[in-house]
């Protein structure tokens, strides 16, 4: 998480003293980070994870979580986010899909950890790289669950 925080505090050039929303919203936005929470989970690995929900990571969670009863699901329709190279309000997919989410395998769980990297503001190259990784994953595991 602190490696998410200095990154977008560097490129997005400001600081990180009273400026977490303007961070959280670039890591959201910009950065493809994803937290995997696997495990017994405790009441303090949870308390990590919802820290890391606040700083705009995304966190996929073993099958443990689902007794906290609180996940940050997505919707599945566009939305509208601002395009900072020119200042215009383009649609967007909702990328991450999810805030946070309880996978119920490892396999569904690597396949969503990747799917959650992905971001509305990728380059060509780097969602190309992304979208690779992601595809590869979800052949490899489904072809192995079968």
């Amino acid at each position: 998480m602190g490696s998410a925080i200095k990154i977008a505090s560097i490129f997005a050039k400001v600081s990180m003293k009273g400026n977490t929303a303007e961070i959280a919203d670039y890591i959201l936005n910009r950065i493809g980070v994803c937290v995997i929470g696997w495990g017994a989970m405790s009441q303090k690995a949870f308390a990590i994870v919802t820290g890391a929900n606040r700083w705009g990571i995304p966190a996929v969670l073993g099958p443990h979580a689902s007794k906290y009863r609180r996940l940050y699901l997505g919707e599945s329709r566009p939305r509208v986010i601002r395009d900072r190279a020119d200042d215009s309000m383009v649609t967007s997919e909702p990328a991450p899909p999810h805030l946070t989410y309880a996978a119920e395998s490892i396999n569904e769980c690597l396949v969503m950890a990747s799917k959650m990297c992905i971001r509305p503001n990728d380059t060509p190259r780097g969602r190309m790289v992304k979208l690779s990784n992601y595809v590869d994953l979800h052949l490899k595991t489904t072809l192995t669950s079968t």
